[in-house]
């Protein structure tokens, strides 16, 4: 536990955009533009310069380390694990500034990186874990529509065919010849299969 006074270095994590190369221009910024007659002429990157688009970037978070001054100590024998003693710093307000946590704050920069940098991988994997769960995801919805639709086209053709059957008893062609009794029956066998089909 630290005192008013001490010198401390909390290690924090911040989030971070990156840029990426542009996959139109691969970092050029211009573009090569060839003409059909033959004739080529460069012009400046869409995507780079903003016209109705994001230039590519990823999140990553990065740990990050502060050296402040501590100005008033709390303790709560009710917190839970690594809350117990809270700190505010002189530069982040005591009072009613910034409150860190003990398992926050360290004697070290060199402990604080070390944190800082676990905490921020931490959150790199959770977010690439997540972002694949979505892909698979998306990837498994796309296969399970791709299947009932496939389904769903076999039926519809299924009952195509029964309908043409249907069709062909009652308007047969010109060389068949069947009774009244027939179409209705032949109908009535068709109309049963249709309906006890799954």
């Amino acid at each position: 536990m630290f005192a008013v006074g001490d010198t401390v270095y909390v290690a924090q994590v911040h989030k971070e955009s990156i840029p990426l190369p542009c996959q139109d221009c691969l970092g050029t910024k211009t573009w090569t533009v060839t003409t059909p007659a033959g004739d080529e002429f460069e012009c400046d990157c869409l995507r780079c310069a903003g016209y109705g688009c994001t230039p590519p970037s990823k999140t990553m978070w990065r740990g990050e380390v502060t050296r402040l001054t501590v100005g008033s100590v709390r303790t709560d024998t009710a917190a839970v694990p690594g809350k117990e003693v809270s700190y505010m710093c002189r530069k982040t307000g005591v009072g009613s500034g910034t409150v860190y946590y003990e398992m926050d704050v360290f004697a070290t920069r060199q402990a604080a990186q070390e944190c800082a940098d676990q905490r921020a991988a931490k959150h790199n994997e959770e977010r690439r874990t997540a972002k694949a769960i979505r892909r698979e995801t998306r990837l498994a919805q796309y296969n399970l529509r791709d299947l009932v639709s496939k389904k769903e086209k076999a039926l519809r053709l299924d009952h195509q065919i029964r309908l043409q059957d249907v069709q062909s008893v009652v308007f047969p062609d010109e060389g068949a010849v069947m009774s009244s009794d027939e179409k209705i029956e032949r109908i009535r066998e068709i109309v049963e299969e249709i309906i006890l089909t799954p």
